[in-house]
């Protein structure tokens, strides 16, 4: 009887483990007050680990300098692991989670910086951009006003983009389970 007892406590115990693993909740829209560590430079780059540290670098580079944003020109990014956001777009154009804003929507709001995925994969982001003129995919505006961003290593898979704009493109664009990936900073470049 304690032998079975025991045996059920187990199971029941591996079972509520592996269900918390599997069961990521969509990402809440939260921004990170801090990467996980680092501080920018080649030797000790800002490391991200989460949804909401990519949340903070798009902030970064979304405001203004007076704001206290930056295009992390001269600095360096890495991924620690995979990042799933969890979120999806259901057929009737709802998010289930957050969106997400691009880093980097206008050429004056641009990143200039290194990114390294590290090898690993964001996937589960709804990106989408509100106007005709905002750029719209992970990294929006890249490199400008002559500085050099550099992204590499770095798959972006099952994830939505969604295009809300006044211009020729329809009101509203779905490129469901997109992938792109990002084997080398030469692919990046061009």
């Amino acid at each position: 009887m304690k032998r079975v007892f025991f045996i059920i406590l187990i199971m029941a115990l591996i079972l509520s483990m592996s269900c918390g693993i599997c069961a990521a909740e969509p990402w809440d829209g939260t921004v990170a007050e801090s990467y996980a560590k680092g501080d920018g430079t080649v030797a000790n780059p800002y490391v991200i680990e989460t949804p909401a540290q990519l949340a903070l670098l798009s902030q970064k580079v979304n405001l203004t300098k007076a704001k206290g944003g930056s295009n992390y020109a001269n600095c360096y990014f890495e991924l620690a692991n995979n990042i799933d956001f969890g979120c999806s777009v259901n057929e009737d154009g709802a998010v289930n989670g957050s969106v997400f804003t691009p880093i980097g929507t206008t050429d004056s709001l641009s990143f200039a910086g290194n990114f390294d995925g590290k090898g690993h994969t964001i996937s589960g982001l709804v990106i989408q951009s509100a106007k005709a003129d905002t750029a719209i995919d992970f990294f929006g505006y890249t490199g400008a006003s002559g500085k050099e961003a550099r992204i590499l290593n770095l798959t972006l898979k099952d994830s939505t983009l969604l295009l809300f704009a006044k211009s020729s493109i329809p009101p509203l664009l779905r490129m469901a389970a997109t992938q792109a990936e990002i084997n080398s900073a030469a692919e990046a470049l061009q």
